[in-house]
């Protein structure tokens, strides 16, 4: 719409043009029959309509730049700041460029959590790692948690005998048994090769008592 106005604003100045070229044509032209002095009385009337015209097509071109592209890209500069998505307002081109910013932000978001939680998950078993249970420990009441630790017996034998590709099995098993003897509120860490480590958040002796049960008929 912006273009269709710019479109027209430049027609309406080449008329404007054409119309002062008509009247300086007219004028060198003098002395000027009757005719061409209707022709010339014409031109000047047409002359400031085409100006007021033209006047009016600029005044709505500066409108529709502060609303179509002014606006949007203030509010646009503003979300970006705090880095959230745009929505798709404005001007074609902007809603373009919008789009463009969306789709990388929306990008790079995926991209941070998935760093995030591969530096805080335990790619074997998709449990918390080491560095995540060191930061989980400095965050938690420690008057209230408690803590389980757990290794496989003889695991290094499993490794020998049946090579690492069970030893990772057996792995696996023990995180997806864990996991389902727990609550979502509880925090199931591997720190070391068979070690793991449960953080039981607002836990008191029963509860972990319980919880020891059905991990040893698991």
């Amino acid at each position: 719409s912006v273009r269709l106005f710019m479109i027209f604003a430049a027609l309406i100045a080449c008329g404007i043009l054409v119309i002062e070229f008509l009247i300086a044509r007219e004028y060198m032209a003098f002395p000027a029959s009757y005719e061409s002095f209707g022709q010339i009385r014409g031109l000047l009337v047409l002359q400031p309509v085409l100006t007021l015209l033209f006047l009016l097509i600029t005044l709505c071109m500066a409108i529709m730049i502060v609303t179509q592209v002014g606006k949007p890209l203030s509010e646009m500069v503003e979300l970006m700041r705090e880095q959230q998505t745009v929505p798709l307002t404005g001007a074609s081109e902007l809603r373009q460029v919008t789009q463009t910013y969306n789709d990388f932000l929306i990008k790079s978001r995926h991209s941070h959590e998935r760093l995030a939680y591969e530096a805080s998950h335990d790619a074997l078993t998709d449990v918390f790692n080491r560095t995540a249970y060191e930061m989980l420990m400095h965050g938690v009441d420690t008057d209230h948690i408690a803590l389980i630790l757990v290794d496989i017996d003889h695991f290094k034998s499993v490794n020998d005998l049946y090579g690492h590709d069970v030893g990772d099995r057996v792995l696996k098993r023990v995180a997806d048994v864990l996991r389902h003897s727990f609550r979502s509120v509880d925090h199931i860490c591997r720190i070391g090769g068979d070690e793991f480590v449960v953080i039981m958040t607002r836990a008191n002796s029963s509860l972990r008592d319980l919880v020891l049960s059905k991990i040893n008929r698991a």
